[in-house]
């Protein structure tokens, strides 16, 4: 049953929500359904944000595709052109 606001699952009271919000928002962290797109970029924002270097390089895929599903275009746009920026740096993609 959905609920609004939330994890966006409702599954009563008790051990059993706690369990199921802790769920919920481990799958948003792991960019997997059923997290709503608007809680896997916020999940996947939050993470991105204590990454640096190549790390959050790799990070950027995720973060323009997901603020994309999310409907927020402006961090999409600035998360890919932050990506195409930063490519030259990380010798992973030098020929």
């Amino acid at each position: 049953m959905r609920q609004s606001g939330g994890t966006g699952w409702s599954v009563g009271r008790g051990p059993e929500a706690r369990i199921a919000r802790d769920l919920y928002q481990l799958l948003a962290r792991m960019n997997t359904p059923p997290a709503t797109a608007a809680d896997r970029f916020a999940a996947l924002e939050a993470a991105a944000s204590r990454t640096d270097g190549l790390e959050r390089f790799y990070a950027l895929v995720d973060l323009a595709k997901v603020a994309f599903e999310a409907g927020d275009l402006d961090k999409a746009t600035a998360y890919a052109q932050e990506l195409l920026q930063s490519s030259w740096k990380h010798s992973c993609l030098r020929a």
